[in-house]
């Protein structure tokens, strides 16, 4: 995973069976550094890698 915005690496995210669901499907979870974009690329080594833009914002302070 990489920040989108500075092409820096951010955390590597592992694949798991996904404890929510019983069809066997896959998850990985992160906690963000900061706000930012966010470019997630899974590379399966069978084809053209998957890439995923992932946009996190600011917490919601509730205050206007």
């Amino acid at each position: 995973m990489h920040f989108a915005t500075t092409g820096r690496p951010s955390h590597p995210l592992t694949l798991r069976p996904d404890p929510d669901r019983t069809d066997g499907a896959l998850s990985a979870r992160f906690t963000p550094d900061a706000p930012d974009l966010y470019r997630v690329t899974l590379d399966t080594g069978r084809h053209v890698p998957l890439i995923q833009l992932v946009l996190v914002t600011p917490p919601d302070t509730g205050t206007r």
